[in-house]
């Protein structure tokens, strides 16, 4: 109805170019906290295409030219996608799929390139372009061999968007350096919340998953040894780079280690300040790993 207004009202207030009304249906759409107009908004940027609007010609009154309109709202979503650091994970999806909708194919090629290449990216990536990655790996028909967080060049709330992608990917990696000039992974106890939740789907291809040298503090951990022990989760191998861990965290892998019977490496990595009793604490409470590799 919108989108039928728009072309035949003869309003002074409607003459308005078909790319502002794009535009301020996008605007609108982010700004929804509950998402109501993304479907409106996909609907309205699909009938807007020139293809659509003959199939819809007996109910329009007049068909528009619409391919310069077309290419500039893509434009402006893209922009959107690129340096909206304000975007939520839903709504970043929602103008992925919009871009879909008006069939411009050209983010979701770079995207697999990037995704494909061995290459680190140049340019930071916001937590939306983020959140559009990781869509994008969870959908497609295969699975990717390895996720490595370092790879992407973002904020922490980027990476924490990324890690949903684990579902489809056989490997990930998510090493924090100690290094200062290097990005650390910095995996804290929210992003457990994703990982245990993948971890727990039926439909999770992740076979290893390396958490060396992250602080994870005993939420987190509590919260991966929930993924751990579920029915589901066909994870074979675990990496721990262990630098401090709470007794509990400890007790908590070994428990699930146990019970699951998987196939764990237990990397522990030890500082010079810390004490022979707590090497041997640690080796005490990891006995029950199938291997255990002390550096």
């Amino acid at each position: 109805y919108v989108f039928y207004f728009h072309i035949s009202s003869t309003a002074e207030a409607c003459l308005d170019s078909l790319h502002n009304l794009h535009k301020r249906a996008v605007d609108k759409a982010i700004e929804s906290e509950n998402g109501h107009l993304d479907l409106f908004l996909r609907f309205l940027l699909g009938v807007s295409l020139e293809s659509n609007q003959r199939l819809l010609q007996d109910l329009l009154t007049h068909t528009e030219n619409s391919s310069e309109s077309i290419r500039r709202t893509t434009k402006y979503i893209k922009e959107k996608i690129k340096y909206g650091h304000g975007l939520s994970t839903e709504r970043s999806i929602n103008l992925f799929l919009c871009l879909l909708e008006v069939k411009d194919q050209t983010l979701s090629r770079e995207i697999q390139e990037f995704v494909k290449s061995d290459k680190h990216s140049e340019k930071k990536l916001s937590p939306a372009h983020c959140s559009t990655i990781a869509y994008m790996l969870q959908m497609s028909e295969e699975p990717l061999d390895e996720l490595d967080l370092k790879k992407y060049n973002t904020s922490d709330e980027g990476r924490s968007r990324l890690i949903p992608a684990v579902i489809n990917c056989r490997k990930a990696l998510f090493l924090c350096s100690t290094l200062l000039f290097l990005a650390g992974c910095d995996i804290t106890a929210q992003c457990c919340k994703s990982l245990s939740s993948a971890l727990q789907s039926s439909n999770c291809v992740l076979r290893e998953l390396n958490l060396s040298n992250n602080d994870l503090q005993d939420s987190g951990v509590e919260l991966l040894s929930d993924g751990l022990k579920s029915l589901n989760c066909q994870l074979q191998i675990l990496r721990f780079l262990v630098v401090i861990f709470f007794c509990l965290s400890l007790r908590k892998i070994k428990k699930n280690v146990y019970t699951c019977k998987k196939k764990i490496y237990i990397y522990i990595h030890t500082l010079n300040k810390i004490i022979n009793a707590t090497l041997l604490f640690l080796s005490k409470t990891f006995s029950m790993c199938t291997k255990g590799l002390f550096l």
